[in-house]
């Protein structure tokens, strides 16, 4: 049967704190120059599919869509014909023509979309504490490095946009984490000398993760 472990306190408070944070920093800041773009994409291709896949193809389309699921729900549209054919750069015309045709409730349909991304930065919290949990014994390094993730500046500053940044990281780090796991259940009685190099290797490794993707 599988246990269901009480969830720590110390990480429900840390997740605590670091969904203020988000949601202060959303509230002050005005839609960004990338938000600008990515939403109205997102729509757009949510609501037309494969057809507008050219529109913004620096990015992947799945968080886009992801971020535009609010506003699709809530009822907004975006006219296909106001697309016009594929052509380069036609994101920046997009996000104009989405800005100007909502003038009164335009940066309140950014709170949606934000509010995707403020869940992909706390997910990327508990997956580090859980592959902390994973390769390093005890709570107390996996309360440490979750609590570097959830009051970090740079994974603040681009959790509660909506842009990919944080999307990708959880994403990476959800690999990382599958990884670590079945990694550790494919060497259950190794040795402690080697449990202890693996500890190492996997702290490691995490720390350059991190670090990488919160400067990324």
């Amino acid at each position: 049967m599988m246990r269901i472990s009480r969830p720590n306190p110390w990480l429900l408070l840390l997740l605590a704190g670091q969904l203020l944070l988000l949601l202060h920093a959303s509230r002050h800041d005005s839609v960004t120059v990338d938000e600008f773009a990515l939403l109205p994409a997102g729509l757009a291709k949510l609501q037309h599919g494969t057809d507008v896949f050219w529109l913004n193809p620096v990015n992947p389309p799945l968080v886009p869509m992801l971020q535009a699921a609010p506003l699709y729900l809530g009822g907004e549209r975006i006219d296909r014909a106001a697309i016009g054919p594929e052509r380069p750069e036609a994101r920046w015309e997009a996000g104009l023509s989405f800005m100007r045709e909502r003038p009164d409730r335009y940066r309140g349909l950014f709170a949606g979309a934000r509010a995707v991304t403020m869940a992909f930065a706390l997910l990327t919290t508990l997956l580090l504490y859980a592959l902390m949990r994973t390769i390093v014994p005890g709570r107390r390094v996996a309360l440490g490095a979750a609590a570097l993730a959830a009051f970090g500046p740079n994974l603040i500053g681009h959790g509660h946009l909506a842009t990919v940044d944080s999307a990708f990281t959880c994403f990476t780090l959800a690999v990382v984490v599958c990884i670590a796991r079945l990694t550790q259940r494919a060497h259950p009685t190794q040795g402690p000398a080697r449990a202890a190099s693996d500890r190492r290797a996997g702290f490691a490794m995490t720390a350059l993760l991190t670090l990488s993707l919160a400067g990324a």
